[in-house]
């Protein structure tokens, strides 16, 4: 994390890619992820912490799980980073085009071809 922020400061983009997975032993095995709940108006906030490493710290661009029961991030949801979920039924997924647009945006900016 401590990298990650870094890289982040300077400018560069640094995503989380993760599979999301927390589970424990069980008669009747569940995985709930690490990612936890999302913020909801009126109600207390229960984020992990790893959430809010993301979505108020900004330690990363984004984050991107490939975990079907990890929340996105709520739309609207004014936040640093925001958490998608991906699966991988497609090449061109949320986490592809984000990494080619942020290399555009870099490229740009610091006049790259």
């Amino acid at each position: 994390m401590p990298l990650s922020d870094a890289l982040v400061k300077a400018g560069y983009t640094s995503p989380m890619w993760t599979m999301d997975c927390k589970s424990t032993p069980a008669a009747l095995p569940m995985n709930k992820g690490e990612m936890g709940a999302a913020l909801r108006p009126g109600e207390p906030d229960k984020r992990s912490a790893k959430r809010k490493d993301v979505e108020v710290d900004g330690f990363f661009s984004a984050c991107f799980s490939y975990n079907r029961n990890t929340i996105p991030t709520p739309a609207g949801k004014q936040c640093k980073a925001r958490i998608y979920g991906c699966d991988f039924s497609n090449v061109n997924d949320l986490f592809s085009r984000f990494i080619v647009n942020a290399w555009k945006a870099f490229a740009a900016k610091n006049n790259i071809a």
